[in-house]
Order: C-alpha cells, then structure tokens, then sequence
C-alpha cells in the first residue's frame, strides 16, 4: 500500500516529484483476480500514461519491488533509474500462509473495534508490530464494523505468482541500486557485492546475481 510510503515519500518530495501506489488489489485500487508481475507492471505503464509522464525513476519494497524489476522489462526507455528495497529477483518459498487464515479467521463487520481485531490476530502472530502493520488493511463500513482493503481472496490464489520471480528477458543497463534490511534474510549474502557498505540500519550493496 502506499501508505507504507509515507514517511519517505514526505522525505523524498523535498527534491523530487513523488507518487505513491497502491497495487492491484491493495489500498484503495481496484480488485482483480488476475495478479502476476508482468501484470502489475503494466498497471505501473498505465498510470505513467495517463499522468503524462515520460520519464521517471522507480523504487518497490518486496512485492512491489519485483514489480519494478518487472517494469523495467515493460517500459525500460521511460524508466531513469531503479530502486529495489530488500528483495531480490528470485523465487521465495512462502511463509505467509498463516496470515491468510489469521485474516480469515476474523468476521470483519462484526468486530467494535481494532483492539478486538488485534486480539483476534494474537492466536496467529505474536509480535504486535506484524499486526498492527497487518491491521493497516482495516477499513471501516458506513453500517458498521469493518472490512479489508485488500483483496484477500485473490492475493491467497495467485500467491505462487507473488512469491516468483520476475521475467527478466532484457538486460536492464541504467542506474541500479538494491538496499537489503540489515536484519532481513531477502536478499541472500551470496547475493551481496563486496563492495556493499553499512548505511545505518541497511545495508546498501550492488547486486550480483548468481544462479
């Protein structure tokens, strides 16, 4: 969603032109039950499009970050430069199942409030950073309760595409950079240049890609 983009995007705005995205099925864009990168990255082309915008650069944070890998493929003369935050261009093995069956567990329009949402989802995750960052999602109904932003059903059926790598077929020349979460196992060490440098809590690195 792009309200995870808020913090930095204020930042960033102090010298650039800055929009944010909800993706397919996120937020408050559309839903689809079709959603694959080569997809999401033409709905990136789209909006360039109609914002009449030739040029630009492009930074993604895990999924979307493979959806700018992607977009590099679909439109790579509008794209300057690329940004890829803490996700590499490879194929992920899961993970996230138990949080679709936490967030179907739950009847939305019944719930009062998010404190009882939250209580609901401390059966399936105990850290509580996990679920408020989940409980983001949460909208409330006009009659009452709340209901989902996203569209858990069609992100559950097509999460083996999500968790895919992007089709690279055409080499991507231009300014590159990958940043990989100090903490975060994303992006593997054998991945990792040895030029990478410590930023703070980062790790900035070029990407060396190896099979």
């Amino acid at each position: 969603m792009l309200d995870n983009w808020h913090l930095i995007a204020n930042k960033l705005q102090e010298d650039f032109t800055i929009y944010t995205v909800d993706q397919r099925n996120h937020g408050l864009s559309f839903h689809s039950p079709e959603m694959d990168y080569t997809i999401m990255a033409k709905d990136l082309e789209n909006l360039a499009t109609h914002l009449n915008i030739d040029s630009y650069s492009i930074i993604g944070h895990s999924m979307g970050g493979k959806t700018a890998m992607q977009a590099t493929n679909i439109s790579p003369a509008k794209i300057d430069k690329l940004v890829v935050v803490d996700i590499a261009p490879k194929k992920y093995w899961g993970g996230h199942e138990k949080y679709f069956e936490a967030l179907k567990s739950i009847t939305f329009e019944n719930l009062s409030s998010r404190k009882e949402a939250n209580l609901n989802l401390l059966k399936y995750e105990k850290d509580e950073a996990v679920r408020m960052f989940l409980l983001k999602n949460l909208k409330r109904r006009e009659e009452g309760g709340y209901k989902l932003k996203m569209n858990l059903p069609a992100i559950e059926n097509n999460y083996k595409h999500i968790m895919s790598s992007p089709v690279l077929i055409n080499k991507f020349s231009k300014p590159t950079l990958f940043v990989k979460g100090a903490k975060s196992n994303y992006i593997p060490v054998s991945y990792t240049h040895l030029r990478a440098h410590e930023t703070g809590r980062n790790l900035v690195c070029r990407l060396r890609l190896e099979k």
